[in-house]
């Protein structure tokens, strides 16, 4: 019984659920990977906050004048990365997700609906191809690994199944490949240029029973910008102003094309990284849109803050100073 009503449900929603505003939320691995150079042995902890305000409804480029959806995620991200040998390093990222959805009611009062869980993991094989003091240049490639949960209901009705962008997880095995470049002591002593490049190639998931095969467009991404170096006491801080490009494609209900999704963005990341000491580090990067063109309507981020805290073991050191 449960199960027919499940699916009358889904077939009776349907049409919400596919043509629907799809969010830019969903859990921000590809922007967390932290492909980054490491010293032969080097061992690095970080776990991240990550907060993402989605209240601007956007039709192409065009910022509509509705307000009355609102959507944050909150995601936890721990990362760690060790260098098995002196050109090679592995990384795996886990992350802990919630999203809220908000939406004012035309007859008054409001409709809240959420979904909270363990997202999906990361494992990425890492490659210092270069590394010298004018410059670094470090590849990467890995699998999204879908242990987070696709099939959360809505928390109300307890039947209705949540958009596959409310759902923690993707549900898929997507393939990453990245790359980053960074150019040391450009124009003056201590500013770098750093250019991270991402893509994930997608691939579709069996969700609700197999009642539905769901695929999210591939994902470009590039991160570039400028960061300097300063002393601040025994502190060194590291201030940047980066730019983030984002490009999706559209993503696909059955084999075919879902409507408001896929699109371009752009947006200015300001960020500081204090190196608290020789092993701990803290950090805080906000993002702010400058441009969207989206395909159709839909909801997308209005700010965005993330906040770290990372703790590296240097070569030279014991696992156990851990504990001291």
């Amino acid at each position: 019984m449960r199960i027919g009503l499940f699916i009358l449900a889904l077939l009776l929603s349907s049409n919400f659920l596919f043509s629907q505003a799809c969010c830019s939320g969903g859990t921000p691995l590809s922007s967390n990977l932290g492909i980054q150079g490491l010293d032969d042995k080097q061992l690095e902890f970080q776990l991240s906050y990550d907060y993402n305000t989605q209240r601007a409804l956007v039709s192409g480029s065009q910022k509509l004048d509705d307000d009355r959806r609102d959507r944050n995620t909150h995601s936890v991200l721990l990362r760690m990365s060790y260098a098995f040998a002196p050109k090679f390093s592995l990384t795996g990222v886990f992350s802990f997700i919630r999203q809220e959805e908000v939406i004012d009611n035309i007859a008054g009062g409001q409709t809240t609906t959420f979904a909270q869980g363990i997202g999906d993991a990361v494992a990425l094989l890492q490659y210092r191809l270069m590394n010298s003091p004018k410059a670094s240049v470090v590849l990467a490639g890995g699998l999204t690994i879908p242990i987070g949960s696709t099939e959360r209901l809505d928390p109300v009705t307890k039947i209705t199944p949540l958009h596959p962008d409310m759902q923690p997880g993707q549900g898929a095995w997507d393939q990453l490949v990245g790359a980053n470049t960074v150019i040391y002591n450009v124009l003056k002593q201590g500013l770098s240029w750093t250019s991270v490049l991402t893509y994930r190639l997608t691939s579709p998931a069996s969700r609700f029973n197999g009642a539905q095969e769901y695929e999210f467009g591939n994902e470009f991404q590039l991160i570039t910008g400028f960061a300097d170096s300063y002393f601040i006491g025994l502190w060194v801080v590291d201030p940047s102003i980066l730019f983030r490009y984002r490009s999706t494609a559209i993503d696909k209900v059955n084999g075919v094309n879902s409507a408001n999704t896929g699109g371009n963005w752009l947006h200015l990341m300001p960020g500081i990284d204090i190196h608290l000491n020789q092993n701990l580090g803290v950090g805080i990067t906000g993002e702010i849109p400058l441009y969207r063109d989206l395909r159709g309507t839909q909801l997308t981020t209005s700010s965005r803050i993330r906040i770290n805290l990372r703790y590296t073991i240097v070569p030279n050191q014991d696992l156990g100073l851990l504990n001291q």
